[in-house]
């Protein structure tokens, strides 16, 4: 179907108010329309001192303000390297929270909000270790060290929270490879759990479902090394017995996302990389479907909108790099958004007010915002920001932050925001018509 969207500056003038009011009326009258009107991408705060976002910011809300890792200026204008900033959206500003290496880097990483406070890895002085922040307690702009686990960098990795204590995985010094530790917020030194596993440098993807801890891992007292790393858990303070793993013998799983009380993610099995799920119900792996015949299909960007997975992948030759969908039990193409052999390489992706929101390229124009309003419907462009027809740097690291979507576009390294209102609609218009197209497979047990 064809989308129209009517794009409004709401931050100025009355028109918005006018508009406004009309939208309460009609929502009123009909509250079950679904419609929804957009309004153009704007740069957050244009003479602030942000000059470049990180390629990864992180977002995080704290204190009622949005926080990211960037690089700019602190108050007195002078230069800083990549550290954490802040968004206060009452003000319409940002300024610098988190400095702790004058005009270099500290390049914070692992935010996350734990017993109300900002927790992040950072390595002010060539030593990765665990910080934290308080509005409070840095009135110098200065994190506060929680502690080393070992004299030399730990390389902390992985901040999650399981159990509600922050787990993270850090060397203690007696190894080359990272371990598991909980901490509560109060006593340091963290504990240590104890176990035969090892974790990579990076990429564990540690991921909470139900009572347990899932992660990438393997097992050294088996003779395992990090090639060999597949699925495992944590229960309490006790790791699973073995790996998880179907007949494929998949190795090196990534992108772990809880999916239908089920853990989906990919790895690279006997047919290349695909979508894999394991069932904790049934302890059981099995690969969902191969979508690419001569070669791995290397999923991405796996995120759940209303009752479907969707991610990224390719069938090698045929449409390329498209948008799918995972219901459960079968997979499918949504759309070849560019059509033909080259690929939209949509990402990014992102639930926001009832839509899918991601970048992708079409051809006409380069990798822009879009959007897809319902499973069922069609891909539309939402906001062409950048001229030109390149796939290049489009839109990336969306996060829905107080209302808005807030996102940095690639091609400036800025952050921008835009809201979506309710707009009126007929109650009378047709459903849009079932998905009739190809259903690729269903679930193939391994």
């Amino acid at each position: 179907m064809n989308l129209t969207f009517a794009r409004m500056n709401s931050r100025v003038g009355k028109g918005f108010f006018v508009n406004l009011l009309g939208v309460l009326l009609v929502t009123a009258l009909h509250p079950s329309a679904p419609a929804l009107a957009s309004e153009t991408p704007e740069l957050v705060d244009s003479d602030g001192p942000v000059t470049a976002m990180f390629s990864s910011p992180e977002f995080v809300e704290f204190d009622n303000k949005l926080f990211f890792v960037a690089s700019g200026k602190d108050s007195a204008n002078d230069d800083t390297g990549f550290e954490i900033f802040k968004f206060d959206k009452s003000s319409g500003e940002i300024s610098l929270a988190v400095n702790m290496n004058g005009t270099g880097s500290s390049f914070p990483s692992e935010l996350i909000v734990f017993n109300d406070t900002l927790y992040f890895a950072a390595k002010p002085n060539d030593e990765f270790e665990l910080y934290k922040y308080l509005p409070a307690e840095s009135p110098n702009l200065a994190g506060s060290p929680v502690g080393e686990i070992q004299a030399g960098s730990s390389n902390v990795q992985g901040l999650v929270i399981y159990n509600e204590e922050l787990h993270l995985f850090a060397n203690d010094g007696t190894g080359n490879d990272l371990e598991l530790y909980s901490y509560n917020g109060t006593v340091w030194p963290p504990t240590k759990i104890s176990g035969t596993l090892s974790f990579p440098s990076q990429n564990i993807f540690p991921t909470v479902l139900g009572d347990e801890l899932y992660f990438r891992a393997w097992n050294d007292s088996s003779g395992e090394t990090a090639s060999d790393a597949s699925v495992w858990s944590l229960t309490g303070t006790t790791f699973s017995t073995s790996k998880y793993q179907s007949a494929d013998g998949e190795l090196t799983p990534g992108d772990l996302t809880v999916f239908k009380d089920s853990l989906v993610y990919e790895a690279n099995g006997s047919v290349g990389t695909e979508v894999y799920v394991f069932d904790p119900s049934a302890s059981a792996v099995s690969r969902v479907t191969n979508i690419n015949t001569s070669g791995g299909s290397l999923p991405t960007d796996f995120t759940t909108f209303e009752d479907e997975l969707f991610f990224s992948a390719t069938d090698g030759s045929t449409t390329g790099r498209e948008l799918y969908s995972f219901d459960g039990t079968n997979v499918r193409l949504v759309e070849d958004i560019y059509a033909g052999a080259d690929s939209s390489s949509p990402s990014s992706m992102t639930v926001y007010n009832g839509a899918l929101f991601f970048a992708a390229a079409d051809g006409s124009v380069g990798k822009e915002m879009r959007i897809l309003d319902a499973p069922d419907s069609d891909v539309a462009l939402f906001a062409d920001l950048n001229a030109g027809t390149g796939i290049g740097e489009g839109p990336e690291n969306l996060f829905v932050f107080d209302g808005e979507l807030y996102f940095v576009n690639g091609v400036d390294d800025q952050l921008y925001s835009f809201a979506r209102v309710p707009t009126p609609t007929s109650t009378s218009t047709p459903a849009p018509p079932p998905y009739t197209g190809p259903i690729i497979s269903g679930t193939e047990q391994g």
